[in-house]
């Protein structure tokens, strides 16, 4: 006799009422027959169920045995109900883990912070070998031409420290808190306010004027006050407040800066070293201060020509807090270059030749970033 057909196993489209493994496990023995089947087909792998029709089917019924799908219903819900209670992973080795890649990543930003000093350090040597080849191989300028700037004396030192009894009752955090940052660097942060716009490599800042009775205004009132003879038209401040934060080499050489200006820096918070560089070849010179909290130290625009000067970063276990600068430049109003006129039309003899503007390359540099 051919064996009777297997009866596909369809499932239900009645609403289903779910309960936890757990309760699945205690109800099982309170099902009937056709309860415990209805369970199997939702509940159970439709090969395992296909399996087991086909083992416990006789001749008289085609109903599977409700006993071993009673067995395979509760082995299935305990298993449900003993991986509901572990974890999908582990919360110590995954923080392991974030704080192994934290620390790598660390080491590698130090290692190439160390790396970028090394290539700007050498930048800045390039720069200033390149200003006195420039030097030596132009021709003398003509006097009526001479924009007033004169190399620093060789040997000497481009700063001069002033008193600092004006302004030890600035408060650096008072400072930071008055100031609107127009400019995130990677190790610092800036906040440039002036008359004029400020460029400089790596930077550029809008015109923006202090606020009357602002942090910042007292700070310059104060100056004005304290040191008549020093002009300037703007103030930039610099915020360290981390062992890294820093600035690489470089030199306040830009041409918008008013030739035979001074260029006043005041310090305020936690003491920080700067370092001065004389790089020209043969004349190599190198000098290191220490500013406390509201000192002054003032340098000649001239004196960027041969030097530059950097703050740098410091040992986590040396760093003593926030630090900002104040930097007071005298900046010169921009020039706007006339329109070009139109070609002359005709023969007119009082039409004037157009010159072709004036063509500057400018060598840029990361020196300041």
């Amino acid at each position: 006799m051919a064996p009777a057909p297997i009866e596909e196993v369809q499932p239900s489209t009645k609403p289903v009422t779910s309960f936890s493994p757990k309760t699945c496990l205690e109800l099982v023995d309170q099902l009937t027959p056709d309860q415990i089947l209805r369970e199997a087909q939702y509940a159970l792998d439709s090969d395992l169920l296909a399996l087991l029709t086909r083992a416990t089917r006789s001749g008289a019924t085609s109903q599977p045995d409700s006993k071993r799908l009673s067995e395979e219903l509760k082995s299935h819900f305990k298993t449900m109900s003993e991986n509901a209670h572990k974890p999908t992973f582990n919360f110590e080795t995954l923080t392991s883990g974030i704080s192994r890649e934290i620390d790598q990543t660390t080491e590698r930003l130090h290692q190439a912070n160390s790396e970028m000093e090394k290539l700007q350090e050498q930048i800045g040597a390039a720069q200033q070998l390149l200003r006195e080849v420039t030097r030596t191989t132009s021709p003398p300028a003509s006097p009526t031409l001479s924009t007033g700037t004169t190399s620093s004396t060789p040997g000497t030192v481009p700063f001069e420290k002033l008193g600092a009894a004006e302004f030890v009752n600035f408060k650096a955090e008072d400072l930071d808190a008055s100031c609107t940052y127009d400019r995130t660097y990677r190790n610092r942060r800036v906040a440039f306010y002036g008359e004029f716009p400020y460029r400089y490599p790596g930077g550029h800042h809008k015109a923006r004027p202090i606020a009357e009775n602002s942090y910042l205004k007292g700070i310059a009132n104060e100056l004005s006050k304290s040191h008549p003879t020093l002009d300037f038209n703007s103030a930039m401040v610099t915020k360290y407040d981390s062992p890294d934060s820093s600035i690489p080499p470089h030199s306040d050489d830009e041409e918008c800066i008013v030739p035979d200006s001074s260029i006043v820096t005041l310090s305020l918070g936690a003491a920080r070293q700067v370092i001065f560089r004389r790089k020209l070849p043969g004349e190599y010179k190198r000098q290191v201060i220490t500013l406390e909290h509201g000192q002054v130290y003032v340098m000649s625009r001239a004196s960027q020509e041969d030097w530059d000067h950097s703050v740098p970063p410091v040992k986590r276990a040396d760093f003593q807090g926030l630090r900002l600068s104040v930097t007071f430049r005298l900046l010169r109003k921009p020039t706007i270059a006339p329109p070009v006129s139109a070609p002359p039309t005709g023969n007119s003899s009082t039409s004037k030749t157009t010159q072709a503007p004036i063509r500057k390359v400018l060598i840029l540099s990361d020196s300041k970033v």
